[in-house]
């Protein structure tokens, strides 16, 4: 389309529908966000969202034009480049808020897409306009592939978080993997309703197998001959089944330790053919990998990374079917949230029945085999759970699309909050809380006994249930001792070893609280929005502690909502009570380290104390998190600082350099190295930042002190008269900033 002849022949296509899908989906967004469907709230949107518009739009156009068209060439190369490129996305601004209207103008849309590939197409020295307009005939869809090296990372840089993603990976699982489980095929691939058909296949396929070897494979089968082989195996399979295996086609930034040089498989829904369909972390229901990686660790990490992601997009999950093939090796395993197991390793050619009923089993498996969430309710594109209200009938709870929070991890707690509304309101006024805690029934006793104690600022209890744990899920399988490592085998640069935990029984529990109407803190509207919540949780944190008698201990932005102070007083409040400690039952064991590893306090890292000061020195981590990481993305642009300096917070060899990076970043001198991070908009912030350092690290006898006041309320008045006073300051520019974006809205209209 670099071509003006070629723009004026696809001028005309009437694209009225496409842009209506843009139009939808910018609305979905705002009402996830709680903001107007309006032009401009787009500035509000983080730079992910105006991609998946931008894509959303280009995809669009692409089907819309004829096949024959050159222009289809030209959109696959920029829909490539949007997807590949965070950088672009602030080029493609102006498109997609020329087509987020109801009544867009069409023509306007074609001019800017004529611009941007007219942009895209100008030649360098090294590459020319030829090759930058090359592109296969079919609908742009995500690259095929590893991670490539993300913009301003040297491939060293690539590696060096990649090695650390595998090690935090490998610690996860190191104590808890089992390799000789027995009963594991009777429990997953036996008296199933689709056993016979799985035995069926075999009787099918099994004259391929002569002489102990199947003759399409060869005795060691190749990545690319095992791929084609499978894809014949899929040939016999029925139409009624609804699964097939699929090539993975996955955003680069999703494929963390995972190296190159692989052929990654999954199984999931069939919807559309193979050749065209994007592959994405929360439709797949079994993933596999073909590899030539000799190395028993390394392939089990690689796949552990891989149910890492898994588990973080779909974190309701129960378990997850997973398997390699390395020649003719093939290894099953299972990864729930006590660790990961199999049977061993297998030899395909030696055991031909097996290895068919497996592979079948995986695409025939219902969704209770694969460990799905079978408690979360789907109607339509709605998603629900039933819970017992008063006098025990049964209402509908609707969830919100994007949940409150999850953690990227297998071995957990595993907790996701989702927000939740009844079916017949509009506002989101629950909390759906899942997890597998480790205690019986503690959070609950705990919330209980807070409202009976008056405290305030803190969501109330309404229902809990227990869906199933790992005892029932392991059931029928013996588990022998747990494997041991060889870490001089891999090569690979574990920086420590985590000791192996005691096996545990986890439930997975359900808890339904009320929640008036919230949103997760890292969604603010805006930054006087996001410091309101902060100070209204800390008030929330001093009535549990002074009134509850009780210590939060994992102070974090996922445990921060906001909520309409209107209807309850505060404008941020507290969630998740796993970690709660009871004051009366002694003081809290330091060894135990708990909360969230970028928020944890400097002594909580060293293992020293972990009193109410922790906590509040966390909410002060918290804040400096959401002016610097998600103030980038609120204001919609890249920090040009190299390495932040909260790198540190979370990436580091051990705990204690960890807290070495912190204790460093507190010095009054270097904490302007932090401030210096701010986004220009956050700018007013500093100035309350500063106090807060210097109430909570003051000087004494010539080193930052970290240590805790005997009394709470001086350092909790303290820090509460800093951010009243600048919130009051900030009032007025609010009231301002509010005519202003009402005028705009006004304009737009």
């Amino acid at each position: 389309m670099s071509n003006p002849a070629d723009f004026e022949l696809v001028k005309g296509i009437s694209i009225t529908d496409e842009l209506k899908l843009v139009h939808a989906s910018f609305n979905i967004m705002c009402n996830s966000q709680y903001l107007p469907p309006l032009p401009p709230s787009l500035h509000l949107f983080q730079s992910r969202q105006i991609q998946l518009l931008a894509s959303t739009l280009l995809n669009a156009l692409f089907l819309a034009m004829p096949s024959t068209s050159p222009a289809r060439a030209c959109l696959s190369v920029l829909a490539t480049l949007i997807i590949s490129n965070s950088d672009a996305v602030d080029r493609m601004r102006p498109l997609v808020e020329a087509a987020i209207p109801y009544r867009p103008d069409t023509t306007l849309v074609w001019n800017l897409v004529f611009q941007q590939v007219t942009e895209i197409s100008k030649p360098t020295p090294s590459q020319p306009v030829d090759t930058l307009l090359e592109a296969p005939e079919r609908a742009p869809t995500v690259p095929h592939g590893p991670p490539n090296t993300k913009h301003g990372e040297s491939e060293q840089d690539t590696q060096r978080l990649r090695d650390h993603f595998q090690n935090e990976t490998f610690k996860e699982i190191q104590g808890c993997t089992y390799s000789d489980v027995e009963g594991f095929f009777e429990r997953f691939f036996e008296g199933k309703d689709w056993t016979d058909r799985a035995l069926d296949l075999y009787e099918k396929l099994k004259v391929l197998h002569i002489n102990n070897v199947w003759v399409r494979l060869g005795v060691s089968p190749g990545v690319a001959r095992m791929k084609r082989w499978l894809d014949s195996m899929q040939g016999h399979l029925h139409e009624e089944e609804h699964s097939r295996y699929w090539e993975v086609t996955l955003p680069n930034e999703l494929t963390e330790g995972v190296e190159r040089n692989r052929f990654d498989l999954c199984v999931k829904r069939k919807c559309g053919e193979p050749s065209v369909a994007t592959i994405e972390w929360k439709d797949l229901t079994v993933i596999g990998q073909l590899t030539a990686e000799g190395a028993f660790k390394k392939r089990l990490v690689q796949l552990a990374c891989y149910a890492k992601h898994l588990f973080d997009f779909q974190p309701t999950r129960r378990y997850l079917h997973a398997f390699t093939i390395c020649g003719s090796t093939m290894e099953t395993w299972v990864f729930d949230r006590s660790g990961c197991y199999g049977p061993g390793a297998f030899d395909i050619h030696q055991h031909p029945e097996r290895f068919i009923r497996v592979m079948a089993g995986y695409i025939m498996m219902s969704a209770e085999d694969l460990g799905l969430d079978t408690f979360i309710q789907q109607d339509g594109d709605t998603r629900f759970i039933n819970i017992e209200g008063h006098g025990g009938e049964e209402k509908r709870l609707d969830l919100c699309p994007t949940p409150l929070n999850r953690r990227l991890a297998i071995v957990s707690r595993a907790t996701s909050c989702v927000l939740a509304k009844h079916a017949d309101s509009d506002d989101y006024d629950h909390v759906v809380k899942f997890s597998w805690p480790l205690s019986e029934q503690k959070e609950v006793h705990l919330l209980q006994k807070a409202g009976q104690r008056g405290v305030e600022g803190i969501i109330r209890l309404v229902a809990h249930y227990e869906i199933t744990d790992i005892d029932d899920m392991r059931r029928g399988m013996t588990f022998g001792k747990r494997y041991t490592f060889d870490d001089t085998a891999s090569g690979m640069p574990f920086f420590s070893q985590a000791p192996p935990p005691k096996r545990c029984r986890r439930s997975k529990r359900n808890r339904t609280s009320d929640a008036p109407a919230s949103r997760p803190l890292q969604r603010y509207q805006s930054p006087f929005e996001m410091l309101t919540a902060i100070r209204d949780a800390i008030k929330a944190h001093q009535s549990l502690y002074c009134k509850g008698k009780m210590l939060h201990r994992d102070i974090s932005e996922n445990n921060i909502i906001i909520t309409d102070a209107k209807k309850t007083g505060f404008s941020g409040m507290l969630i998740d009570f796993d970690l709660v400690e009871e004051l009366d039952k002694g003081p809290v064991n330091p060894e135990v380290r708990t909360g969230t590893i970028q928020f944890m306090a400097i002594r909580v890292l060293r293992s020293i104390e972990h009193t109410y000061r922790q906590d509040l020195e966390s909410f002060f981590y918290v804040l400096l998190w959401q002016c610097i990481v998600r103030g980038w993305e609120f204001v919609g642009r890249r920090n040009p600082a190299v390495v932040s300096e909260l790198h540190g917070w979370r990436a580091a060899k051990s705990f204690g350099h960890m807290a070495r990076n912190k204790q460093s970043n507190m010095d009054k001198e270097c904490f302007d190295d932090v401030l210096g991070e701010f986004p220009a908009e956050f700018e007013g912030l500093k100035p309350l930042c500063r106090t807060l350092r210097s109430i909570l690290f003051p000087i004494k006898n010539g080193a930052l002190f970290t240590g805790t006041p005997s009394d709470p309320n001086t350092l909790y008045g303290s820090i509460l008269e800093a951010f009243d006073e600048v919130i009051a300051n900030g009032q007025k520019g609010r009231e301002k900033e509010r005519v202003i974006l009402l005028r705009e809205a006004t304009l737009d209209l």
